[in-house]
């Protein structure tokens, strides 16, 4: 079981290029996990549109942010092809680390939840277009959004319980901001209450 202040540093990924991705790489610097459903679920793809609306934000506050899916090699590079971040995406293709952190898979009837179906109206209206699953993605896993401090201890985890389950950007920038507040004052605070879903 993953806790709060536990360092997972030994999580690694696959680039689109298939190289290994190391949080070791990110040394020193805060970080945010968001890991997606899949490539092709919009209501990831507008989560991650958030975090790059506000990326001055993050990048102001030191921030390094890794888009997590758990596609092949090969799907995160047609992907990308099409679709451009300030942030990277990895893919983490046996899904240990989704495992490590305990993200579970969802059930068909939690897309009939009727919250569920007027969410992904909004974003549609909003913009976003409904695309075709990639091959070998499973339809039915759930995401979340990790933050680490600068010694990638674990400060903040949202595990989503349903298809759009989220937390807020302002949610988690307030922990960043509170993770650079504690660097600015010298004294970290572990043991601050952290939201955890």
């Amino acid at each position: 079981m993953t806790v709060q202040n536990e360092t997972l540093d030994d999580l690694q990924f696959l680039r689109a290029d298939g190289s290994v991705c190391r949080l070791t790489e990110f040394a020193g610097k805060p970080m945010l996990l968001v890991f997606l459903r899949h490539l092709a679920c919009i209501a990831c793809q507008a989560h991650l549109g958030e975090v790059q609306r506000r990326w001055a934000d993050f990048d102001a506050l030191g921030v390094v942010v890794l888009g997590v899916a758990h596609s092949s090699v090969e799907v995160l590079r047609f992907y990308l092809q099409s679709m451009s971040w300030s942030f990277e995406i990895v893919t983490d293709p046996e899904r240990r680390a989704y495992s490590r952190l305990e993200l579970r898979r969802t059930s068909i009837w939690d897309y009939f939840r009727p919250r569920v179906i007027a969410g992904y109206l909004r974003i549609m209206l909003s913009g976003w277009r409904v695309r075709r699953p990639f091959g070998g993605e499973d339809l039915h896993q759930l995401g979340g959004d990790f933050v680490l401090d600068r010694q990638h201890r674990l400060r903040f985890a949202w595990r989503s319980s349903d298809p759009l389950d989220r937390p807020t950007i302002e949610q988690i920038l307030d922990r960043f901001r509170r993770i650079h507040a504690e660097v600015e004052s010298g004294k970290p605070n572990l043991n601050a209450p952290e939201s955890v879903s």
